[in-house]
């Protein structure tokens, strides 16, 4: 009898770990199917924000290009008065729920988000409409762009209102963890907006046909969402009674929270723009936006894990799976070192090769040096983003919260001190540091939280492995950087930069591959890990059922 009793234990416990690694093989496809689309859609974007920024600040000049880049971040700044921040627990509630099969509660969070955000945004805008004018003094623009600059006010009130509306419709999406659907929708609609853009500004509309255009992409946009999510979802019934004050207070513990994170990282990513934009001129918020979108092409290449690992950390914290998290944790760091380092080494190495490749000529040193600061302080920040993302996913945004208000505090107080003393070099000075500061916080709180050792042999290989290799790769750039000067050559400037930058991306991928094969960083899981990447791709590509 006992003897029956062990071999029966035996299966069970063989079945349940059947179970659990067909459970983790299924959140891992779903991570990875994720990702990759997140990263199709990221590189989509780069390569036609890198094609079209030129030929628009051909067309309408830096001051008016710098008006653009400032009246659209005055704008998302009035996402600062939703103070109740329900808009950011969507995601989670609704990966939740759809984990549990419970779609009454899938239903109130729909209603709640769509009247409540619509209400909202028409509210919020007509107010800024109002407030058009006192806004627009706040900044030093030449009284003959003054017409422009309320035009392009007006239309950004117009696609906030679209965004703000529809937005339940782009959560519903993610929290299934469908976030295929939202980049592939990404990708169409950033192909469109190239081709317009080109069209509107060789028929000379300038930045008023800009606006225009960006407003009917936006429609656009959202209406493709709405519909998709509408006929993916079974359990989806808009009914107004479904609103009801439990469910309006749930996600409102949750969301103060985590919008008072959101308001604090818009301030540190766009405060820098408001403070050169009223100390100095729109020139600079020009040449910042410049370099700080080339920065951004490191970050946004590392961070395309970080939106599948909120929905995947929330289902992991809704079945108490406490082992799963901390694989999680592990491994997602390790995927984004092998990501994040690399990037921003050779980004920051890079950068003027980078910025006589996109722009075409000389005058951009501004640009230049704002490469190079912002991909510190966003490799700090990037570094930090598992903790933050699964933080999210536990239910515990006050740790995103308070790092978050370290950072923009310190960005505002020290960037607008530095530019008053020294100028343009003040707001990178101040925006890098105050974000590192916050990310060191973060992490350190994490652990705690998470009773996570601060050093172990997990972490150490996670990190140290791909930052040797990336260290070595730009050793090597350095020492052949004398050869192949981008000053020199016999073309024009923009095909010698491409080559020399072609060239020395050969060079250094191939000292980081060769490094970390030499120190063995991939293990089997790895093996597997990446194996489950190219079934992923395939099914993708050739529109295969996952087994």
């Amino acid at each position: 009898m006992t003897g029956v009793v062990v071999v029966v234990a035996k299966e069970i416990r063989k079945t349940k770990q059947k179970l659990f690694s067909m459970e983790e093989t299924r959140l891992s496809q779903k991570i990875i199917r994720n990702t990759i689309s997140g990263q199709f859609a990221y590189v989509c974007s780069m390569i036609v924000g890198l094609v079209v920024t030129p030929y628009i600040v051909l067309k309408i000049g830096i001051e008016q290009y710098g008006l653009f880049v400032l009246v659209e971040v005055v704008v998302s700044f009035l996402s600062l008065f939703d103070i109740s921040g329900i808009n950011t627990s969507f995601v989670k509630y609704i990966a939740e729920y759809n984990a549990k099969r419970d779609s009454n509660r899938l239903n109130q969070i729909v209603s709640l988000g769509f009247v409540y955000y619509t209400v909202f945004w028409l509210i919020i805008c007509i107010l800024a409409y109002c407030l058009k004018v006192p806004i627009l003094s706040f900044f030093k623009i030449s009284p003959n762009l003054m017409h422009q600059a309320s035009f392009v006010f007006d239309g950004m009130l117009i696609i906030a209102v679209l965004q703000g509306s529809l937005s339940i419709f782009r959560s519903i999406l993610i929290g299934l963890q469908r976030m295929d659907v939202t980049n592939g929708i990404s990708v169409i609609s950033s192909i469109l907006y190239g081709l317009t853009t080109f069209i509107v500004l060789a028929l000379n509309y300038g930045l008023v046909g800009i606006v225009i255009n960006s407003i009917v992409l936006a429609f656009l946009r959202m209406a493709a969402q709405t519909i998709i999510a509408c006929k993916t979802t079974e359990w989806l019934r808009f009914k107004v009674r479904n609103l009801n004050r439990e469910m309006f207070m749930m996600t409102l513990g949750y969301g103060v929270r985590l919008q008072v994170a959101n308001f604090a990282e818009l301030a540190t990513m766009q405060a820098s723009k408001f403070i050169l934009g009223h100390f100095l001129s729109l020139k600079f918020v020009g040449y910042y936006e410049l370099g700080s979108k080339i920065a951004s092409v490191a970050r946004s290449f590392a961070v395309q894990l970080l939106p599948s690992l909120f929905p995947a950390a929330s289902e992991l914290d809704a079945l108490h799976d406490k082992q799963g998290i901390r694989m999680l944790y592990y491994r997602g760091g390790k995927y984004m070192g092998l990501v994040a380092f690399p990037a921003f080494l050779f980004v920051f190495s890079q950068a003027y090769t980078m910025i006589s490749l996109w722009m075409g000529n000389k005058g951009y040193d501004y640009s230049i040096l704002t490469v190079q600061f912002l991909c510190v302080g966003y490799l700090a920040s990037v570094i930090t983003g598992i903790a933050c993302g699964i933080a999210r996913g536990m239910g515990k945004p006050e740790l995103e919260m308070r790092s978050s208000l370290i950072v923009a505090a310190l960005t505002v107080s020290l960037s607008t001190l530095l530019v008053i003393k020294i100028g343009f070099l003040g707001a990178l000075i101040g925006t890098s540091v105050s974000i590192i500061c916050g990310s060191i916080y973060l992490i350190v709180v994490f652990h705690r939280l998470t009773k996570l050792p601060f050093f172990c042999f997990d972490i150490v290989k996670a990190y140290g492995m791909p930052l040797l290799a990336s260290i070595l790769g730009s050793v090597a750039l350095f020492l052949v950087g004398d050869m192949m000067p981008v000053s020199q050559g016999n073309l024009s400037l923009r095909y010698w930069a491409f080559f020399c930058l072609a060239v020395r991306g050969v060079i250094f991928l191939t000292v980081y591959v060769s490094t970390l094969l030499a120190l063995r960083c991939f293990d089997q899981y790895d093996r597997t890990f990446f194996g489950q990447i190219g079934q992923v791709f395939l099914s993708m590509t050739f529109k295969r059922p996952l087994k």
